[in-house]
């Protein structure tokens, strides 16, 4: 079986198993360059658009839009025939593709996931479309939004599936297990302020991408905001809160008790029933910041764990632990 014809199988099994419809299209670096869709790019593009797919190759390993994953085999796969005996290229390329399926699957099958989880993906999607960097911010926290996490948990998952079926070492089966493992930790301390952030951040600075866009592009920002762009009062995400029918209350939690929130807010103005609704909110953060802690001090003694990423996690639970008392502080002397 060539490479090729794996991929092709690979992709067929696994979009059958989770009912997807899904084209793959592998490349070889020639290949890639006489397609159809590279010439038609060329045809219609402008210079810089041009210059970003004839360096494509180069800088990506795979990607999937739609319902379309290209895959480009560089170096790893030059043979047109499988090298059985380097047995983990093939960990490596059904990890890659059944990683780009795992995308695939977020947009076919997106209510299959929890709500709040379907407002990440397409707030990070958000994000990625109206970053005016040229989605510098998704490629400097790349591993860090759940889009890449939870393809990267489907795909380990798939993958381990896949290989114990083949005739592979078994350290490679362990790596799998040691990824699917590292996913779940990354999954558990997603972090999504930094995303709600980001994107309030670039709203601020270019107000017409609001416009430019359709309104239903920012479902979840464009709640806490005012329409000139400064946040919502408390009483009024309350309200918002008790008038959505799905449940939102472990986003909201984190947007009301993230920092960019905490320090625009006027804590002067809050009635009785908004402090106790802070107070309540910052007291969870606090109980979920100290079970982060106490989970991720166990995974110190996980050999291939990065250790400098696990104390970092635990350092920055310490951080907003320390943010969060003190807003709670602030509250005492807020009382009426």
């Amino acid at each position: 079986m060539n490479i090729k014809e794996y991929i092709y199988k690979l992709t067929e099994i696994v979009a059958r198993d989770e009912n997807l419809n899904v084209e793959i299209h592998p490349y070889y670096l020639l290949g890639y360059y006489n397609s159809k869709a590279f010439k038609e790019k060329m045809r219609i593009y402008k210079t810089k658009d041009k210059i970003r797919e004839v360096t494509l190759p180069f800088r990506e390993d795979a990607y999937a839009i739609g319902d379309e994953i290209h895959i480009f085999l560089g170096h790893c796969f030059t043979s047109k025939e499988f090298l059985f005996k380097e047995k983990h290229l093939i960990r490596d390329l059904t990890m890659m593709i059944t990683h780009e399926i795992g995308h695939v699957k977020q947009e076919q099958n997106l209510d299959d996931y929890p709500y709040e989880e379907q407002l990440i993906f397409k707030m990070e999607n958000i994000l990625i479309s109206i970053s005016p960097d040229n989605g510098d911010h998704y490629r400097k926290n790349h591993d860090n939004y759940l889009l890449e996490i939870d393809a990267d948990l489907f795909g380990s998952k798939k993958s381990y599936q896949i290989i114990k079926l083949l005739n592979v070492p078994t350290k490679d089966i362990e790596n799998i297990k040691e990824f699917i493992h590292v996913s779940k930790i990354r999954k558990y301390n997603y972090d999504f302020e930094i995303i709600f952030e980001e994107i309030i951040r670039i709203i601020r600075e270019n107000p017409d991408i609001i416009e430019e866009n359709e309104y239903e592009l920012f479902p979840l920002p464009l709640l806490y905001l005012r329409e000139d762009l400064s946040f919502e009062s408390l009483a009024n995400i309350i309200h918002l809160n008790n008038e959505i029918k799905k449940d939102i209350s472990g986003l909201s939690r984190k947007i009301i008790t993230s920092e960019i929130y905490l320090t625009e807010l006027d804590f002067k103005t809050l009635e009785d029933d908004e402090i106790e609704y802070l107070k309540d909110a910052l007291e969870q953060r606090i109980e979920e910041e100290k079970k982060h802690i106490k989970n991720n001090s166990k995974l110190l003694s996980y050999k291939y764990l990065n250790k400098v990423y696990i104390k970092a996690l635990i350092e920055s639970s310490k951080c907003r632990i320390n943010m969060y008392k003190e807003y709670l502080h602030k509250l005492e002397y807020t009382k009426k």
